[in-house]
């Protein structure tokens, strides 16, 4: 975020761009917290998955929407099977 949103923002300043927080659980688990007025956590889970293929590694993904049903803030639990 802190390289890719600041030319993002040069190019078009008025962008929504999400946000990801993240939590380490343990060493095979993580939180992944996406926030974006888009609406695009089936995107962000789509990249998830991604990046567990291109390393070779199976993911459980599971996820929570934590906003009430509108999917600006969803949680996603990530887990190395």
């Amino acid at each position: 975020d802190s390289y890719i949103h600041i030319e993002v923002r040069k190019l078009y300043p008025d962008a929504e761009l999400p946000r990801f927080d993240s939590e380490v659980v343990s060493p095979n688990e993580i939180y992944l917290t996406y926030h974006s007025p888009r609406r695009m956590a089936a995107f962000a889970h789509g990249l998830i998955a991604g990046c567990g293929k291109h390393f070779g590694r199976a993911l459980d993904i599971q996820q929570e929407d934590l906003s009430g049903g509108t999917g600006q803030d969803v949680r996603f639990r990530v887990r190395a099977t």
